[in-house]
């Protein structure tokens, strides 16, 4: 038994088609899909039709969220701020029958398959939907996790970073991003869990795909046009194998503060406007 897992996909179609042809020439056709599947890229809905295809196991990410809280009504000041640009452009285009499939996802699931080790899915950790489990930062928190764990696998994502880590006896997984990886490759990533017949193991892949596709659809779609800052960051981290958003929204917050805005929640769209001349002209 192989399964194939996936997590992060954010609204890129071309990186999704390209691990999927890849998992394809493995002979898989089982997968797990950890969450944050849109947001940030500016194919949404494709991405969503295209996993309700696959034979999987499909959880909610933290941008699910966001998505379901603003279409509730809990965020409505968001549509005044450049800073939630890439959500509200999701939020737009995202169809009917999309949002409520996404609504219907669970935060996590357990998997029980007959004679094999039970694996616990999550997008960031079983306690918070969004919180960041690293292997080399957070040892005693991950030794504490597992041991709390009923299931033998605790498959997880979030962070983009792909790693796996075997403490006492009991696997975690972070396949990595399929659409926005922090990798120096510039390729897609995700990982496969094969039974041995005793234990869970599992492989990384990582898969190049056509980055000059996905910035024409950046354009096509109009993402550019609507959040280009946005836009422009993610593709920055995608080429450079970082976290280039974080990076620049921190900036623009320090930006925000040292002209006399005292903790703001959002970034001011002057402040923010001002950060990305500063940002992409530095």
């Amino acid at each position: 038994m192989k399964i194939a897992v996936l997590s992060d996909i954010h609204g890129n179609l071309t990186a999704l088609n390209a691990v999927l042809k890849d998992i394809k020439k493995l002979g898989i056709n089982k997968f797990i899909i950890a969450g944050d599947h849109i947001i940030d890229c500016p194919n949404p809905n494709e991405v969503l039709e295209k996993i309700k295809t696959l034979d999987a196991y499909i959880i909610k990410g933290n941008r699910e969220e966001y998505l379901l809280d603003y279409y509730k009504g809990k965020h409505d000041e968001w549509n005044k701020y450049k800073q939630m640009g890439a959500i509200l452009y999701t939020y737009n285009i995202i169809s009917e029958d999309n949002m409520k499939y996404i609504d219907g996802l669970p935060e996590q699931l357990r998997i029980s398959l007959p004679q094999m080790d039970d694996i616990r899915v999550v997008h960031g950790s079983p306690y918070r939907i969004n919180e960041e489990l690293f292997p080399d930062k957070h040892l005693e928190r991950l030794e504490k996790t597992l041991k709390n764990l009923k299931e033998q696998v605790l498959i997880c994502g979030h962070t983009h970073y792909a790693w796996s880590k075997e403490i006492n006896n009991k696997l975690i997984v972070n396949p990595g991003s399929v659409g926005v990886p922090f990798n120096e490759n510039k390729s897609a990533e995700y990982a496969v869990l094969t039974w041995s017949g005793a234990k869970w193991k599992v492989s990384h892949h990582q898969v190049k795909y056509d980055l000059k596709e996905l910035q024409q659809l950046f354009l096509e779609n109009k993402l550019f046009e609507k959040c280009q800052a946005w836009s422009r960051l993610t593709l920055q981290s995608i080429k450079e194998g970082r976290n280039v958003t974080i990076e620049f929204i921190r900036y623009a917050y320090k930006l925000a503060q040292n002209g006399g805005v005292s903790e703001p929640k959002f970034v001011p769209n002057s402040i923010w406007d001002m950060a990305e001349k500063l940002w992409f002209n530095s």
